[in-house]
């Protein structure tokens, strides 16, 4: 019997130690492949779906921010694709959760999209889309 629970133990401590065991080398190695910088990218749509170019396009922190309309992270215009880009750089690279409004002339996102779930920051573009209106 005590024979019997030595072996188990030794079967177990031996399994244990083969799959803690890590190849750092394969681990660590550059992936192939070209890498897309992280951002943010608001694409901002009109009512009838084109792109509008000039937009003013507010990036927030918090839910409290944007509510407010106070402590934004970046204001910039969108493209003549529509699209306005956060970029890790904008905000110290950090992850969460980003608010926004976007607002051209008398048109507002306000019943649209206005925010973007936790943004990684990895390889690629987040894209998301928002509409104006009244």
């Amino acid at each position: 019997m005590k024979r019997n629970l030595i072996y188990n133990l030794a079967v177990l401590l031996f399994c244990l130690v083969c799959v803690s065991c890590i190849n750092e080398d394969e681990v660590l190695q550059e992936r192939e492949g070209p890498t897309t910088p992280p951002s943010l990218n608001i694409i901002v749509l009109d009512s009838d779906g084109n792109a509008v170019s000039g937009a003013t396009v507010t990036f927030f922190s918090s839910a409290d921010d944007y509510e407010s309309d106070s402590n934004s992270v970046k204001e910039t215009t969108t493209d003549a694709d529509g699209v306005a880009t956060l970029l890790p750089e904008d905000v110290g690279s950090e992850r969460g959760a980003y608010y926004f409004s976007a607002v051209s002339g008398e048109l507002t996102n306000g019943s649209s999209t206005v925010s973007s779930p936790y943004i990684y920051w990895t390889n690629g573009a987040t894209m998301i889309e928002t509409s104006l209106s009244e």
